[in-house]
């Protein structure tokens, strides 16, 4: 059994998907956001980065997009009116990189109103649908646009294809007429909404339930999918901390966690840098086993399918090296990529598995398109910068001191006081008393918690001994 679950928020809201009681795929909808992948815009051409084959588009609303195509500098101008499609939102302070491919992306089809004819997804590999197809639609359909035919269309019939590709031309055909009279820049087109988009990249065949605390939410996804995905229930439950009481926000808490349990005390670490994201497999050895390389097979095999639901609901992306435990046999190594390979179909985006080094490290390479959640809803800590790390007390303790003195040496002194950066510590409090007695000075003491490794001293009752 499968369902969907949307909790509105007063601030944020969230969208999981669980199957067989498990969750599988979830997000924040972030209800500040402006700028999705797919939105359609009418821009205006702010500015020409000659050296770069590229351009700076205003879209409206302060947001500017970047547009890079070959000997782009000769095709357009500054103030220039041109229409582009964000290819993908901007990540971390990038612009949103733009295309001049136009497409309008369906279940089944992508249509495409400035190229021509009929292409056919590689991954179609059934000739007996591929005839099907080639018979049904016709190439002189296509003459003045074209389409791609995707590969989960072999699971539609033929009436939901020819319907979705009247739907998406009737589209194309409405807002296109709008651009040449409306006033750049301005969005012309937005294929989804958050929730449209979030199941439409899951892509499930049916959904058993949908289960929300808005009504609105579920009359929008049922008049826009229902036709599209077999949908069996439409639940409303009005319920404020819906995701609470199903159990999911412990599920999505555990994804802000660096360390995932597994079984029989393994578990995976995950570590996200800013080049690249670490996955490291630990396990327990087990001694009904046969050998050290039979035990690691078996770890590192019942650790896969817990890796690829992690790199998935984390959205890890770009480069992804996992440590898993070292085996010498090439034929285990092999079961290895194998698997991963076959567990990683499921994923819906496009991804690579290189190799295993001699190391055990084995790299995927994945699709990016936007931060993965941490980065995307966590921020830096004040207190160590992202580090992770806060110096130790005793180097604390010395670095007041040290202050101290610095500040007697210059100052004939009555008392101070001082800001820690640190929580309360007994230890660091025993040494202030011992050094007020050491120096004959009363000592304030502050604790601040979001300072990071920076002792600040105010000095009260200060003669200059000039």
């Amino acid at each position: 059994m499968n369902e969907l679950c949307i909790e509105k928020g007063d601030y944020i809201d969230k969208i999981a998907y669980i199957d067989e009681n498990k969750l599988k795929q979830f997000d924040f909808i972030d209800k500040t956001k402006s700028i999705y992948e797919g939105d359609i815009y009418l821009g205006v051409v702010k500015k020409i980065l000659t050296g770069m084959d590229a351009a700076l588009v205003d879209l409206g609303n302060k947001e500017i997009g970047f547009l890079q195509e070959r000997k782009l500098a000769d095709k357009i101008k500054n103030g220039q009116e041109i229409l582009v499609q964000i290819k993908r939102p901007g990540i971390d302070s990038k612009h949103p990189k733009l295309t001049k491919e136009i497409s309008i992306v369906g279940r089944y089809i992508v249509f495409l109103p400035f190229s021509r004819g009929i292409s056919i997804s590689n991954k179609i590999k059934d000739t007996n649908t591929l005839d099907y197809i080639k018979n049904e639609i016709k190439e002189e359909d296509f003459e003045d646009s074209g389409i791609i035919i995707r590969t989960i269309s072999n699971l539609g019939s033929l009436e939901l294809i020819k319907k979705e590709i009247e739907e998406l031309k009737n589209i194309w055909k409405e807002k296109s007429s709008l651009y040449k009279t409306i006033k750049a820049p301005k969005l012309l087109i937005r294929q989804y909404d958050p929730y449209e988009k979030f199941i439409m990249k899951i892509n499930p065949l049916k959904i058993n339930r949908i289960i929300s605390n808005d009504k609105d939410s579920l009359k929008i996804i049922k008049e826009k999918l229902e036709h599209k995905i077999e949908i069996e229930e439409f639940i409303y439950k009005d319920e404020n901390f819906l995701f609470e009481n199903y159990g999911i926000y412990k599920s999505i808490k555990q994804l802000f966690e660096k360390r995932v349990k597994i079984s029989n005390g393994n578990s995976i670490y995950i570590e996200s840098l800013e080049a690249f994201h670490i996955i490291d497999v630990n396990g327990t050895r087990d001694k009904n086993t046969y050998g050290f390389e039979k035990n690691a097979l078996d770890i590192n095999l019942s650790s896969c399918t817990e890796i690829v639901r992690q790199i998935i609901l984390r959205d890890l992306s770009g480069i992804i090296l996992i440590d898993f435990i070292d085996m010498k046999e090439e034929e285990n190594k092999n079961k290895l990529i194998e698997k991963m390979k076959k567990l990683l179909k499921e994923d819906y985006k496009r991804v690579s598995v290189i190799s295993i080094t001699e190391l055990g490290i084995m790299q995927i390479i994945r699709k990016r398109d936007q931060e993965d959640i941490i980065s995307r809803y966590t921020k830096q800590c004040s207190l160590c910068k992202g580090t992770g790390r806060t110096i130790s007390t005793d180097l604390l303790i010395q670095e007041i001191s040290q202050e101290i003195e610095n500040k007697i040496a210059h100052n004939t002194l009555t008392n101070m006081s001082i800001d820690i950066p640190n929580k309360f510590d007994e230890h660091i409090e025993k040494a202030l008393r011992d050094m007020e007695e050491k120096y004959k000075i009363q000592i304030y003491s502050r604790y601040l918690k979001d300072t990071f490794n920076q002792v600040t001293i105010k000095l009260q009752g200060v003669l200059d001994k000039g």
